[in-house]
């Protein structure tokens, strides 16, 4: 059984937000609904076009990492 391969971004603010300083997400646009830019630092367009997040980004104020996810295959939703 082979395993399938996701991923999710971990953004670490220097400064608390809300009380935490780890937050994690399914995607770019999700970062944005949660913080807001003044707090990473990085407007959501310059992260999408600039970034694409193979290497972290950094900044004073945050970093942002791509993890990936492994996850085992199943066989839900199959037809037998």
């Amino acid at each position: 059984m082979r395993g399938n391969k996701d991923s999710a971004i971990l953004v670490e603010l220097a400064e608390p937000y809300n009380g935490k300083t780890k937050w994690l997400f399914g995607s770019k646009r999700a970062i944005f609904r949660q913080l807001p830019p003044a707090v990473l630092g990085i407007s959501y367009n310059t992260l999408l076009c600039k970034y694409n997040l193979r290497e972290p980004y950094k900044n004073k104020q945050c970093t942002i990492t791509r993890l990936e996810l492994n996850r085992t295959a199943t066989n839900r939703g199959k037809q037998q």
